[in-house]
């Protein structure tokens, strides 16, 4: 009598048990519509979202140049609300919040990808990519803020603590792939220098609400806020506020340099534009792009800068603020943010009104 070898055996096992399983995927994805794909939205500029309207079209816009200004087109059209941006480089951006999760583009914006984060327990509202695989967030999830991180392109996200709970903050900056800043409401400012496993709180000298950090680099940092606040650090631990009197609020700041950084506040009847070259120890108000509402801010050379704001309207200066060219994006509301990685290559968020 032949005896069956315990091998065969435990094959015959497996082989049953793999068709059982084909067996139920078939059936879970063919008749009940079942998908286990992370990311089961197409990397195209349309897709659907599940009321079946179709994203390209959607009230919320992201425009971009690759000419300067001269000329803008629509890269993606959405019904979730996208509030902040950051573009390591001219092709690689990531688009957070609200209800839109993180949308990205690897190809200047031809294509979008609507990245899976189900998994995430926070509304990403904050982005800064250091590196196109490295990836900062703010977050908020009810009990305060958190803050996050991702090494593959903001597919998966790794949450780390304040330490204590953290909330009102308002703007985020990571210069380097381990060193980020964080600003918020009453004047506080964190740092980690390991890439958020460890915090520090630093003295800003003030309990105004800060609204907006830029970091040219790992030290040279200036933040801006509420009632004409500015500060700068050249060490990235010590913050000076220079003597300037302005009643207004700046809510945009850019330093494509160590030594020159552009502060944008005021309203529509009341724009000030402010210029610092010695690295925030003084500032200079120089033209103000003109009477109507700005809001964004990019600097990507010392002497370049756009600003985004009312009814679509761009502007571009080549001379530091001095002068402005008008360039219209064909858009009748407003932006609220604009990042420009390269001089000629600028996105632009406009939420619907």
């Amino acid at each position: 009598m032949l005896r069956k070898h315990p091998f065969v055996g435990y094959v015959g096992s497996i082989v049953i048990i793999g068709a059982y399983l084909g067996l139920l995927y078939y059936v879970m994805t063919t008749f009940m519509g079942i998908s286990f794909a992370q990311n089961n939205r197409p990397a195209t500029p349309d897709y659907a979202d599940l009321t079946g309207r179709s994203n390209r079209d959607g009230p919320n816009k992201i425009m971009v140049t690759t000419n300067g200004g001269k000329t803008w087109s629509r890269a993606f059209g959405t019904y979730d609300s996208p509030d902040n941006i950051a573009c390591p480089d001219t092709n690689n951006c990531f688009v957070v919040g609200g209800s839109l999760g993180i949308l990205t583009t690897g190809d200047g914006g031809k294509t979008w990808v609507p990245n899976d984060t189900d998994m995430l327990t926070s509304s990403l509202t904050h982005i800064s990519c250091p590196k196109t695989n490295l990836c900062f967030a703010l977050g908020e999830n009810g009990r305060g803020s958190t803050f996050l991180s991702s090494t593959d392109r903001a597919v998966h996200w790794t949450s780390h603590s304040f330490g204590q709970v953290q909330k009102g903050l308002n703007g985020l900056a990571c210069p380097t792939t381990t060193r980020c800043f964080v600003i918020g409401d009453l004047g506080r400012i964190l740092v980690t220098t390991d890439g958020g496993k460890t915090w520090d709180i630093q003295t800003s000298g003030t309990d105004r609400p800060l609204l907006a950090i830029s970091c040219a680099t790992a030290t040279n940092c200036s933040a801006v806020g509420q009632l004409g606040t500015l500060l700068s650090t050249n060490d990235g631990l010590n913050w000076t506020k220079p003597a300037f009197n302005y009643d207004r609020d700046f809510t945009a700041v850019s330093c494509p340099t160590a030594e020159n950084c552009y502060a944008l506040g005021g309203n529509i009847t009341n724009g000030k534009f402010l210029a610092t070259e010695d690295g925030g120890k003084s500032w200079q108000a120089v033209a103000a792009a003109s009477n109507e509402g700005y809001y964004g801010l990019s600097c990507p050379g010392p002497n370049q800068c756009y600003v985004a704001g009312a009814s679509g309207m761009v502007r571009y200066s080549s001379d530091g603020g001095k002068s402005w060219q008008l360039q219209p994006t064909g858009l009748n509301q407003d932006l609220n943010k604009v990042v420009c990685p390269s001089e000629t290559t600028c996105y632009v968020l406009a939420p619907a009104v």
